[in-house]
């Protein structure tokens, strides 16, 4: 790859890496961000890089930086070269965690029902396979109720239960 074509590329990629890392473990995230974000630009078909992404995802969930997790997992997932496959699957996962995180600090603090609720439904839809697909439709479900909108709660309830049905949020549903 492109670390033998440059001499001292790898060492500073570690070098990178390790400070990084340290940061990390300091609670000085917003310091280790950028050096991870570079390791893995410099040469993201290495180790080196996919530790660096994997601490760079930990970093960004400790700071509840939602909207910096989901930028940055579609940005390690547009990487060529970046592909082992057991990192993508947690990049994904981080993605469609942060997506889900998104909604409430867009949506949900600032009580804006409809948008919540439309969100939580567009979450559902995107993701119909994430670990959070039934707690995102039952967001949407409840949202839409707080919104005035019982008919269409009350549709979602119904494909909650065909789509989900061994989901534990069956039982909140009060229809």
């Amino acid at each position: 790859g492109c670390l033998e074509a440059v001499p001292g590329l790898a060492r500073t990629q570690d070098i990178l890496l390790e400070s990084g890392q340290l940061l990390y473990e300091l609670d000085r995230h917003e310091e280790a961000i950028p050096r991870l974000q570079q390791v893995v630009r410099m040469a993201p078909d290495t180790p080196a890089a996919a530790d660096a992404a994997s601490v760079l995802l930990r970093s960004l969930q400790a700071r509840r930086d939602w909207a910096g997790l989901a930028e940055t997992a579609e940005m390690l997932l547009a990487i060529e070269g970046f592909d082992s496959p057991e990192l993508r699957g947690d990049v994904a996962a981080a993605r469609e965690r942060a997506s889900f995180h998104l909604i409430e600090a867009q949506h949900v603090r600032i009580e804006d029902w409809q948008g919540a609720a439309e969100a939580f439904q567009a979450f559902s839809e995107q993701f119909p396979d994430s670990d959070l697909a039934d707690r995102a439709l039952y967001n949407a479900i409840v949202f839409y109720y707080k919104a005035g909108r019982t008919g269409t709660a009350s549709h979602l309830a119904k494909v909650l239960r065909r789509k989900f049905p061994h989901s534990p949020y069956i039982n909140r549903l009060q229809l």
